[in-house]
């Protein structure tokens, strides 16, 4: 049942009780106290896989919720989310999202303190506001897994030389810089990585036959930069997400399967506001075959036991001589 139509049964349920009057008193033992269903709308925003509108409405009907869900493209969210509180506003707004939160949303979730905002997927920075839930991956968990990725595809490839991509411009932080290397090196510790340049290496369509066969990008990379590793056989992990998709590279947002358990908490009035960071093995999108394969199951064991204090600590446990060799790159991190 769409919200619409919640609001016009309470409507008429409304009137049916304000119609008794005059008809004499009700038999309180035969009448069936209604309750109505609270309201979410759950907005799909752009490419979000793992998310299908059919499943996450039937999730919410099993928590005794009553919902809508659609899927929008980013530049249609604002004017759809606003028009959508202002005639039909649901309890709870779900919004599924990669990227940073945009200043507009956040706009409307201060304006709307009645109402509460879940996001699903959102990076960076999340403001203290008491209507605002955001769900994302542990960030550091993410780069220290994508690094031990490396270091795994090295040692399943028998091929020690990693390089470092210096084409592109990295947008992590210190600690994602140095959470990425502890993973490598805890997976590898004989791991040889140098500084790479895909653009020096290349000649016209090709790479040398001494290029690194596995390269770890720590920001973007161009579509044709991308399928020119590809082409020439080099496995690519990178930090952000590419198109085409390298063989390792972060997940986009969390799945589905994070949503039963706040829609069942909203439905009891146990929904809290602030940040829940998840750490599950597909916070990683592993493409390829058996070695990928491979990876997936090391992973699916590995990732659960990992917390923030874990990965900080592992950085201290690389060989001096390693730190100092990466600390210019280190430093090219942003600050938290």
């Amino acid at each position: 049942m769409s919200i619409r139509k919640v609001i016009a049964k309470n409507l008429a349920i409304l009137g049916s009780v304000f119609g008794l009057v005059g008809c004499g008193a009700p038999a309180l033992t035969t009448m069936k106290p209604h309750v109505a269903k609270p309201t979410s709308q759950i907005w799909l925003v752009g490419q979000v896989p793992g998310w299908q509108a059919t499943d996450v409405v039937r999730q919410a009907e099993t928590a005794s919720i009553v919902a809508d869900a659609l899927a929008v493209a980013p530049s249609q969210l604002m004017a759809r989310l606003a028009n959508s509180l202002q005639t039909t506003p649901a309890a709870l707004n779900v919004i599924v999202m990669s990227g940073p939160l945009p200043n507009p949303l956040l706009d409307l979730v201060r304006s709307h303190p009645e109402v509460k905002f879940e996001v699903v997927g959102a990076t960076g920075a999340v403001p203290n506001l008491a209507n605002l839930r955001v769900v994302q991956f542990d960030s550091l968990v993410q780069a220290y897994l994508l690094g031990w990725s490396v270091g795994q595809l090295a040692i399943l490839q028998s091929n020690q030389q990693i390089g470092w991509s210096q084409d592109a411009y990295t947008t992590m932080t210190k600690a994602q810089i140095q959470a990425v290397l502890a993973g490598l090196y805890t997976a590898d510790p004989n791991a040889l990585v140098l500084p790479f340049s895909v653009a020096l290496a290349q000649q016209g369509a090709t790479l040398s036959t001494t290029s690194p066969k596995i390269i770890f990008s720590p920001g973007d990379l161009l579509s044709s930069t991308v399928t020119s590793l590809q082409k020439n056989g080099i496995t690519l992990v990178s930090f952000t997400p590419l198109t085409p998709a390298a063989a390792v590279q972060p997940q986009v947002v969390p799945d589905e399967s994070v949503l039963p358990i706040d829609l069942q908490a909203f439905s009891t009035k146990r929904w809290q506001p602030g940040v829940s960071t998840i750490n599950v093995a597909s916070m990683l999108s592993i493409q390829g075959g058996q070695i990928a394969t491979t990876i997936q199951g090391l992973l699916s064991g590995f990732a659960l036991g990992l917390t923030d204090s874990t990965v900080a600590a592992a950085w201290p446990q690389v060989p001096p001589s390693v730190q100092t060799a990466w600390a210019p790159i280190v430093a090219t991190g942003s600050s938290p």
